[in-house]
């Protein structure tokens, strides 16, 4: 007898546990529901105060209130803009042309698969070189006139 009660006891124990916990976690989500409403409410208010802060400072729209003021601003970072193209063209054109001319050569190696096709290798390679000499030095030629002393 003594066990069935353990086990009323118990089992009420266990029942006033969910009920602790269901009320706990209802309280929750209203805290939560209520934080919630708390902050779009402060939101709401910041948002209210800056947007007055804003009026008060005079706000004018991004342009300005006078374009001839945004009009000068554009034209003098045009003409900034132009300044450093022309300082800095000549030696573009200068690095451009010097990577378009650097050539190496050097033919890399094919491994040699049969006694016959090594020495038409060799003349391959040796014609692919002196066709790049040629082409590098036309080309040198062209856009670098004075380099050859």
């Amino acid at each position: 007898m003594a066990a069935n009660q353990s086990i009323k006891e118990l089992m009420a124990a266990e029942t006033k546990a969910s009920k602790i916990i269901s009320e706990a976690r209802q309280e929750r989500g209203e805290r939560l529901k209520q934080a919630k409403l708390e902050a779009e409410a402060e939101i709401t208010a910041y948002r209210k105060q800056m947007e007055r802060s804003f009026q008060m400072n005079g706000n004018t729209d991004l342009m300005g209130d006078d374009p001839s003021i945004l009009e000068e601003e554009t034209q003098r970072d045009i003409k900034k803009m132009q300044a450093e193209f022309q300082q800095n063209k000549q030696s573009v054109i200068t690095m451009m042309g010097q990577h378009a001319v650097r050539v190496q050569m050097r033919v890399p190696e094919a491994p040699d698969f049969e006694a016959g096709v090594g020495s038409g290798l060799c003349v391959v390679r040796h014609f692919i070189v002196v066709a790049l000499v040629v082409v590098s030095s036309s080309v040198t030629d062209t856009f670098f006139p004075d380099s050859r002393r």
